[in-house]
């Protein structure tokens, strides 16, 4: 422990802080921080982590110096998670705020007490920069049952896209329940709704329609470039091409207006 002590009071000592400054950066007692400095006192794991992130010291060299033991019990998802956001200089609070969550919840489930659930552990993908399809796969997650095709393939291509539920709520204007539902079969969204969402995702509408059974009516009939005059197609391949070089922010906007 004297080697841990060391290396946080010459860091410290570089750093010009005060054990007073220190303690109020990581929110502990001065009394705390002296007592970690000579060797009186072990700092938990996430005080350490938070020692660390103010003095700019390796937190993994950090757990060999001080010969701290990673819990035994920690499943492969929360050793993975643990790992990405050390990775990113976060500590658990600062990850459990930007996931709305408590610290514990995300303590617990980096120890393997918790499984966080398949909307939770998408967000801490997105924030971590971790692939949400491996994760399930390393915590032997199991799609829903009751899930549609339809909804089967609208999840898949929200998270090709990198987009939360909440985010594609947004885009579509809708609430974030209403997605939830559709992805796991429990609700079928209208043609309306389904085509913004195959626009946003990047899907073909048509393709979707067949998938969701949806009937279409027998006025309704596929309009096709050679139904155009020579003019209009060209306009039309002209219109398309200048889409296809817009960002996809710009082309949502436009997509909004139009809708």
């Amino acid at each position: 422990m004297d080697r841990l002590a060391n290396k946080i009071r010459e860091a410290r000592e570089n750093k010009r802080l005060t054990q007073t400054k220190l303690a109020q950066i990581v929110g502990a007692e001065r009394s705390h921080i002296s007592k970690i400095e000579t060797g009186k006192f072990q700092p938990s794991l996430n005080l350490l982590e938070k020692i660390c992130q103010a003095l700019n010291l390796s937190y993994e060299e950090m757990l060999e110096v001080g010969n701290y033991k990673e819990e035994e019990e920690s499943s492969k998802l929360g050793v993975r998670i643990r790992q990405a956001r050390k990775a990113k200089r976060l500590t658990q609070t600062e990850l459990a705020q930007i996931v709305g969550v408590t610290r514990a919840n995300i303590s617990a489930i980096e120890k393997g007490k918790h499984q966080p659930s398949m909307g939770l552990l998408e967000k801490i993908c997105y924030v971590l920069g971790l692939s949400y399809e491996e994760m399930l796969e390393v915590d032997n997650y199991k799609e829903e049952e009751e899930s549609s095709k339809l909804g089967v393939r609208i999840r898949r291509a929200r998270r090709s896209k990198r987009l939360t539920q909440t985010e594609l709520a947004q885009l579509v204007a809708i609430s974030t329940g209403v997605i939830s539902k559709i992805e796991t079969g429990k609700y079928q969204p209208s043609k309306e709704m389904l085509e913004k969402i195959c626009y946003i995702l990047g899907l073909s509408y048509e393709e979707m329609l067949k998938i969701g059974n949806y009937k279409l009516k027998k006025s309704q009939i596929s309009l096709k470039l050679s139904d155009l005059s020579q003019d209009n197609c060209e306009l039309v391949l002209d219109l398309v091409k200048r889409v296809s070089e817009l960002t996809p922010k710009e082309k949502d906007i436009i997509k909004f207006i139009l809708s």
